[in-house]
């Protein structure tokens, strides 16, 4: 879940930049996106993660800025702090490509589930050998997933060193104001990528046959069915579908339940091209923020 945070007036450089106002509106934005209980978190998905461009447009505008340059190089006695600055981009760089890159693995194996079920006659071994492959890769991907919310936790935890500006520096004030705007837009990220993992991560219960989901969930998840897909993604609705193709006393219903997979499997897809195309934008532009923070650090 999206872990809750302050967003404080930022107001620099000393006459309200646009950059610094743009900065500060897109994290009030975030910030109410995900206070907000009345959408669903597959809705806010793409939201969140457009306004995230929107911010690091913006904050990257603002590195730019000689008044934000100068005040960066200045930084002799807080070697600490930077290395802060530039441990924590390059953490986060991590979990974005790893979170790509499942998305990418998990496209892939609803393109061969799709092409399993298109082809007709005795195909239900090679049918079943890509249900298989798709709910192991579900379960290792649950488990990266788990590991990247470990590491999101722990660059929060350290980004306490942000805040940490000696009183004594000469920039002290404006270097305050920076570190703020960093430290709250490495927050907002942390719980976007949050709630990104979140819907990535619907469990997969095993069942006592060789097919991995409990019959006695399918109720709950039909009467919750069209929330259930909002916030997952699809995950679940899928689920339901490959399950009923894969029980005997539904077979005389396998046409009807193909359309369900297949119906259920493009969503699923169309979901995860639309994160992507907003996931890579902040991946590339995570990478430029990076390198303006190296150039500034090491002029």
């Amino acid at each position: 879940m999206a872990s809750r945070y302050s967003v404080r007036s930022i107001s620099m450089p000393p006459r309200s930049h646009p950059s610094a106002l743009t900065v500060e509106e897109s994290l009030s934005k975030l910030k109410a996106l995900w206070d907000s209980s009345s959408t669903l978190k597959g809705e806010k998905m793409c939201i969140g993660l457009a306004g995230l461009v929107e911010l690091y447009n913006s904050v990257e505008d603002l590195l730019h800025l000689p008044i934000t340059q100068q005040t960066l190089m200045d930084l002799h006695e807080c070697e600490k702090w930077a290395d802060e600055v530039l441990e924590g981009s390059v953490r986060l760089l991590d979990v974005c490509s790893t979170t790509r890159d499942l998305l990418l693995q998990m496209k892939g194996h609803v393109h061969d589930l799709q092409s399993a079920l298109r082809r007709k006659g005795g195909e239900a071994a090679e049918k079943d050998m890509e249900v298989d492959a798709y709910i192991c890769f579900r379960k290792m991907m649950k488990t990266d997933l788990t590991k990247c919310l470990k590491e999101l936790k722990s660059i929060g935890d350290s980004s306490a060193i942000l805040l940490l500006i000696p009183h004594q520096s000469e920039h002290h004030h404006k270097l305050q104001k920076i570190s703020r705007v960093l430290k709250e837009s490495r927050e907002i990220t942390i719980s976007t990528f949050q709630s990104l993992i979140s819907i990535m991560s619907v469990p997969i219960k095993a069942k006592p046959s060789r097919w991995l989901l409990v019959s006695k969930l399918m109720h709950n998840r039909q009467l919750t069915g069209e929330i259930r897909e909002a916030e997952d993604l699809g995950l679940a609705c899928v689920d339901n579908a490959l399950y009923a193709l894969t029980k005997q006393d539904e077979k005389e219903n396998e046409m009807e339940n193909v359309l369900k997979a297949h119906k259920g499997l493009e969503a699923l897809e169309a979901a995860i091209e639309g994160i992507q195309v907003w996931l890579d934008c902040i991946f590339r532009q995570l990478i430029q923020n990076r390198v303006s923070l190296l150039n500034i650090f090491t002029q």
